[in-house]
């Protein structure tokens, strides 16, 4: 789900993204308790722009702002397969547009 506004060479957009728990492997075929599954996952991003004139913009984002890990297990998830943090990204910066 996004929702975004622009008016006057101002952007502004916030998403949340949403993958629910998905079947990711089989690695063992007489075993099902050690198929690879993914946690579901909720992660926020925004993103913010000026366009300054035709040539120029400021932007900033932020992406993963709620520092949602990875998490997939065995079987079910008392069985860690794996977990990785990855932060949040933030970035500020300024465009400049060639013809």
């Amino acid at each position: 789900m996004a929702i975004g506004y622009e008016k006057n060479g101002f952007s502004l957009r916030a998403a949340w993204a949403y993958r629910d728990r998905y079947f990711e492997e089989i690695t063992e075929l007489d075993d099902p308790s050690l198929d690879l599954y993914v946690d579901d996952h909720l992660q926020f991003d925004v993103s913010a722009k000026y366009q300054i004139n035709d040539r120029y913009q400021i932007y900033a984002e932020g992406i993963n702002l709620t520092n949602e890990p990875f998490y997939a297990y065995f079987g079910d998830s008392s069985q860690l397969a794996q977990y990785e943090e990855y932060g949040s990204t933030v970035q500020v910066g300024f465009r400049m547009f060639f013809e």
